[in-house]
């Protein structure tokens, strides 16, 4: 995979939040499904959004730093259940969310695209993540956001669809 393709999607998919999140109510942003299976399922909008930043606070860039500063110490195991009931903070505007992912993005992508191109493959096996690249990072970082904009763009789609079958009972 060309890695300015995959910057450029990384890059484009913080733009889809925000088209995503873009004039939705209070009420939307914090609805939660009640007929879904366990985990992530149920899930407010919020809360996706949230967790999106708080992955690439406390792992995707930690990773990346790992991989190309020699002293940096291996990123900490993550729990998406300690997240949830430790760090997350349904009070924060969504606006500061975005702001924040933005801000993350930008020092990512400093570290992938300060480093020379073969770098990006250099594998590091001792790590409680498995072998990782800095490719392997970015991949994941695209595709944990894919991963969560869908389960948002559910959210809405499903809202969407409620509001125009009450309007027709």
């Amino acid at each position: 995979m060309n890695e300015d393709a995959l910057l450029a999607r990384i890059r484009s998919v913080v733009d889809d939040f925000v088209w995503a999140l873009h004039d939705l109510s209070p009420e939307l942003l914090h609805y939660q499904r009640k007929e879904t299976n366990s985990g992530s399922d149920n899930w407010s909008i919020h809360q996706h959004l949230s967790h999106v930043v708080d992955l690439e606070k406390q792992v995707s860039l930690p990773l990346l730093r790992w991989l190309v500063l020699p002293d940096m110490l291996e990123p900490a195991p993550y729990s998406r259940k300690e997240w949830l009931a430790d760090r997350y903070d349904q009070s924060l505007p969504s606006p500061h969310l975005i702001v924040e992912l933005n801000r993350v993005r930008e020092e990512e992508f400093e570290i992938l695209t300060e480093i020379p191109q073969e770098n990006w493959y250099n594998l590091r096996e001792a790590s409680a993540w498995g072998p990782v690249t800095c490719q392997w990072v970015a991949e994941l970082i695209y595709r944990h956001s894919l991963d969560h904009l869908h389960c948002i763009m559910a959210i809405i789609q499903e809202r969407h669809l409620d509001a125009v079958i009450s309007k027709e009972s």
